[in-house]
């Protein structure tokens, strides 16, 4: 999708779009990273991520593997320890719209799967995919 595509909401200015996330290696790898630590963190303090999974971790709630307190510490949900320990599998992508889950789409998969990288997008990328809403 082209950026002169992009619809707008007339009330407020908004991007009118969803978004397909793919579980991949860097946010497994925050997953964890943040059971290392006991299982809640905040993001700065979780220094063995670098600048691109700190940046992506919040996604893992797209799934419901991680939820942020008000205090902004992240923890493992329920979810996310049963994923993580491989008694469950997850969808390997999410649609989302306004960072919220809409959809789950594709195969399920194991953490062992999802770390073998399903690959990152570029913003671009994104944009590629993204999908007006009406």
């Amino acid at each position: 999708m082209k950026k002169e595509e992009i619809r707008f909401c007339e009330c407020c200015g908004a991007k009118m779009v969803s978004y397909t996330h793919s579980l991949n290696k860097g946010l497994c790898k925050g997953l964890i990273v943040l059971d290392r630590q006991g299982g809640a963190s905040k993001l700065n303090d979780m220094s063995e991520l670098n600048f691109n999974q700190k940046t992506n971790f919040q996604k893992l709630k797209f799934w419901g593997l991680v939820q942020k307190g008000s205090n902004g510490v992240w923890s493992i949900t329920t979810t996310g320890l049963e994923f993580l320990y491989g008694r469950i599998t997850v969808n390997e992508r999410v649609v989302t719209y306004r960072n919220v889950t809409e959809k789950f789409e594709g195969e399920m998969v194991s953490i062992e799967e999802a770390m073998k990288d399903f690959g990152y997008w570029w913003r671009e990328q994104y944009l590629e995919n993204a999908v007006n809403k009406d």
